[in-house]
């Protein structure tokens, strides 16, 4: 493990940071329990060592043992499926599959994965959350799933089935995806403890954070339910796609897990990323047999992640009911997609809420911040700085909540660690050209810089000073402008600070246009 600065302090992390889980279970009195001892890891340390190498590398598919079946299909929702029918009884030891599509990525998420045992459809997931890289292709390995630079997609999961087991993979839009799939299979001895694996899939669509009065007092987070189950088997892990839509930290929840109906959880975290292994909201790429961050885009800045958590080591058992939910608490108020991915194995019989999400799924993904939050001035002729469509050429595009400030949608765009020289750019869009009242509402404070506006490159303000020598808001005119119908350019370029000011900070309630006539 590496000590990281905070992000706080500004600091992109440059190495892993990770999160140890520790759990216990309890038993029924009068159980057999081996107290473990430090000698137990010397005389077992061959056995440890083997171990680790195996969850190192990925169970052989082909082999003596091993039946294969493939198919290729090119599919849309109007030319049927690509199909693979296993009878006889058995187990699938693996499945892999390659999508070939001009939106790569939608495919990802509009091609479906579906799997009947015995009648049973017990899987029901996009390809892309199913192997947990979402909405993008991102290489990466685990025990139980890979994805390889060559966008081959692998799962390692054994799926028992008693008769007949149903593969299919279905295009829910019109867009052509070619698929290739192949699945392999071995014999399996069905008994009264054999489980049907389960998948469950769903998204929280442009899904509202809420307005939060402190990040450490009271807060309106809500709890997501990820799945419920009904009947006795086995929880063996999670995936979560999210697209975020502004610089700040989307995953402070805590997971609660219920088990057999009990009223309190019997797992209680404390945070998104603690859950899934890591720490300080770090994007950084990471993969381990158990857990993977294949994409952490979206992590404290707009964009995509994908995180997930499979349970090899420690699955959670039921008999009755298992409850999985995660807190939703991201720390500033936006819109955002949270897609939760939940694998398990039940007896037969056994139950889910999670059903087939075909509305879901069928949408268009979102590939910027601007397809889930607008950056269109609004009736009022408004539009929000953190909504605008920004990049910078230095330092951090971030948002920011302090309650006392009473921000519109209670947060600012802030630009942090930004020096002399360097631009911002943020994008906002009108629905006709003409003059226009251009005015910015901005943050003044002891640590706020000097700065010099542009609109559609063109100089507006030679200088701006938001140094104050305390925390306040300044209404900034910029004249009157041409703005060009559809997306104009607010670039703010950095200047030396005033003398007093401590740093260079700059932030941006919103902005208001008012046509002239």
């Amino acid at each position: 493990m590496k000590l990281l600065v905070s992000l706080q302090q500004g600091i992109v992390h440059p190495g892993e940071n990770f999160f140890y889980s520790v759990n216990y279970r309890t038993y029924d009195k009068g159980s057999i329990v081996k107290t473990f001892t430090l000698d137990d890891l010397k005389k077992e340390a061959d056995v440890l060592d083997g171990t680790q190498r195996e969850l190192m590398e990925q169970p052989i598919l082909e082999g003596k043992y091993q039946k294969k079946v493939s198919g290729d299909k090119a599919i849309t929702n109007l030319s049927g499926e690509n199909r693979i029918v296993l009878e006889g009884g058995g187990a699938i030891r693996g499945i892999q599959l390659k999508l070939s599509a001009d939106d790569l990525a939608q495919a990802l998420r509009s091609v479906i994965l579906r799997i009947t045992f015995d009648g049973n459809q017990t899987v029901w997931c996009p390809v892309g959350d199913f192997y947990g890289t979402g909405n993008r292709l991102s290489p990466y390995s685990s025990f139980y799933t890979t994805v390889s630079k060559d966008s081959m997609m692998t799962c390692y999961w054994v799926m028992p089935y008693k008769d007949k087991c149903e593969i299919s993979l279905e295009n829910l839009r019109t867009e052509v995806v070619s698929t290739s799939l192949t699945v392999y299979s071995s014999d399996w001895e069905w008994n009264e403890r054999t489980m049907y694996f389960g998948v469950g899939w769903m998204e929280y669509h442009r899904k509202y954070t809420g307005l939060h009065k402190s990040i450490n007092g009271t807060l309106d987070a809500e709890d997501i339910n990820f799945v419920t189950l009904t009947g006795q088997g086995v929880y063996v892990g999670d995936a979560i796609t999210i697209f975020n839509t502004v610089g700040d930290w989307w995953g402070e929840g805590d997971e609660k897990v219920y088990i057999d109906g009990e009223s309190f959880p019997s797992h209680f975290g404390t945070g998104t990323e603690d859950y899934y292994g890591y720490a300080w909201c770090m994007p950084n790429f990471f993969e381990h047999p158990f857990i993977a961050q294949p994409d952490g885009t979206g992590a404290y800045q707009p964009g995509h992640v994908a995180n997930l958590r499979y349970r090899g080591l420690d699955g959670i058992t039921f008999k009755k009911s298992l409850v999985f939910d995660m807190e939703f608490w991201h720390q500033s108020a936006t819109y955002v997609n949270y897609a939760p991915t939940t694998y398990w194995y039940m007896l037969p019989g056994g139950k889910t809420n999670r059903k087939p999400e075909e509305k879901m799924a069928v949408i268009d993904i979102a590939k910027h911040k601007n397809d889930l939050v607008s950056n269109s001035v609004d009736k009022n002729g408004k539009v929000e700085g953190e909504f605008m469509n920004i990049s910078v050429t230095g330092g951090m595009e971030r948002t920011q909540c302090i309650p006392e400030m009473n921000w519109s949608n209670g947060v600012q765009f802030i630009w942090r660690e930004s020096r002399k020289g360097d631009c911002a750019n943020l994008g906002f869009v009108v629905d006709e050209g003409g003059k226009y009242s251009v005015k910015c509402r901005f943050t003044i404070a002891p640590d706020y810089g000097r700065f010099s506006v542009e609109v559609n490159e063109s100089p507006v303000l030679p200088s701006v000073d938001t140094y104050n020598s305390k925390l306040s808001m300044m209404t900034v005119e910029l004249g009157i402008l041409e703005l060009k119908k559809g997306e104009n350019f607010l670039k703010l370029v950095q200047l030396d600070k005033n003398e007093k000011a401590v740093n260079s900070l700059i932030g941006l309630d919103y902005l208001t246009v008012e046509k002239v006539k």
